[in-house]
């Protein structure tokens, strides 16, 4: 499947990272796959990854009345030879360091 970000440009979210998202660990997710479009096109946040802030990005969404609660919702992005690909995504309670964008 491929989204689009907050310029338009494709990210590619392939059915093994959805997998992942869903794994038990987060897979309240499962029941609100339409905050990972929201978040990607909406941000309210972008952060370079503190560990891989060459190719990694964090995109991050408040949602109130998740599954889980108030949420930032957050979706990490590869950027790999020109395309993205969605890595992970998941909600968290604090928006995680890194430099902003």
């Amino acid at each position: 499947m491929t989204l689009r970000d907050f310029q338009g440009h494709p990210v590619i979210l392939t059915e093994a990272a959805w997998q992942h998202v869903i794994m038990p660990h987060h897979g309240y997710m499962a029941a609100m796959p339409e905050v990972i479009d929201a978040a990607l096109r909406y941000p309210d946040a972008i952060r370079r990854s503190s560990t891989r802030p060459d190719t990694v990005r964090l995109y991050y969404k408040w949602i109130a009345g998740t599954v889980v609660g108030d949420k930032w919702v957050c979706v990490v992005v590869k950027y790999v030879g020109g395309e993205a690909f969605i890595l992970t995504a998941y909600a968290t309670d604090a928006i995680k360091e890194g430099e902003p964008l």
